[in-house]
């Protein structure tokens, strides 16, 4: 189903320098699973290779990094965030100094700055190297990596595997959802964040949102993350809904292996 048609960007979406003839993109929802669907022919890896940075934070990832970690909790989406894994890292018995945490597109890396003053030992990837030096520069990242999660090697394996507003940069979810799960310690999690592509468009029409912005493949329902985490060999523990400071509609979810047995001890 055509959820909508754009035929140039939108006002809020950040300028990529895309040709206007190469800018038109259809919004799908499908029927057997409910996630939605961004169709467009522009190349996102290439985007994510150093663009993004440029384009978003004109390659100074200093300043936005220290503008959102002064944010008070009422006007910050991380630090809710960071508050929700640890939480769950404590309901399950887990000491900080000894939950290693990938972060997989670390971006800005304010998660690993919050969980790092938790004394949470944060290991950072991202595919663009400004990302990565950022990570260990100025979040206090323990080591980050610069490149895809298919050729990574963690130096440990991570109790927690988080993945905050990534999965919908991606052609294929499943396989980076799937490349994630294998590297976890035995016993560990995933926690995932995802646009909430349903609760958004009651909000507004596609073109005045961003959860559909050209940056995102996919955007997703309660249903769609559930039927995601399944074909991925995963138990959902926990899926809930917010409504984020910034004015994001966005589902996270805390998962693990259906099978523990199956999860790495030994990197």
């Amino acid at each position: 189903m055509i959820v909508g048609v754009l035929e140039s960007r939108p006002s809020g979406e950040t300028d990529f320098r895309i040709p206007p003839q190469e800018y038109r993109r259809a919004i799908y929802r499908c029927g057997a699973c409910s996630v939605y669907l961004n169709a467009h022919a522009y190349d996102l890896d290439a985007l994510y290779r150093g663009a993004y940075n440029r384009a978003t934070y004109a390659g100074n990832l200093r300043v936005p990094y220290d503008r959102i970690m002064a944010l008070p909790e009422g006007k910050s989406d991380n630090k809710p965030r960071v508050r929700r894994v640890h939480e769950f890292c404590r309901a399950r018995g887990w000491e900080p100094a000894e939950s290693p945490v990938l972060d997989v597109g670390s971006g800005l890396a304010v998660f690993a700055g919050e969980l790092g003053k938790l004394g949470y030992p944060c290991y950072c990837l991202d595919p663009d190297p400004t990302s990565a030096r950022h990570a260990v520069e100025f979040a206090g990242a323990v080591d980050a990596h610069a490149g895809t999660l298919e050729d990574y090697v963690p130096p440990c394996a991570p109790r927690l595997v988080t993945l905050n507003k990534v999965l919908e940069h991606v052609a294929d979810p499943r396989r980076l959802l799937r490349r994630a799960a294998s590297l976890i310690a035995k016993g560990g999690a995933l926690y995932i964040e995802l646009p909430d592509g349903e609760a958004a468009l009651r909000a507004a029409p596609p073109p005045e949102r961003e959860e559909f912005y050209i940056e995102h493949y996919t955007a997703f329902d309660p249903r769609s993350l559930a039927k995601l985490l399944d074909l991925c060999g995963l138990k959902n523990l926990e899926t809930r809904r917010v409504f984020e400071p910034s004015g994001k509609y966005t589902i996270f979810a805390f998962a693990e292996r259906s099978d523990p047995d199956l999860a790495q001890t030994r990197l």
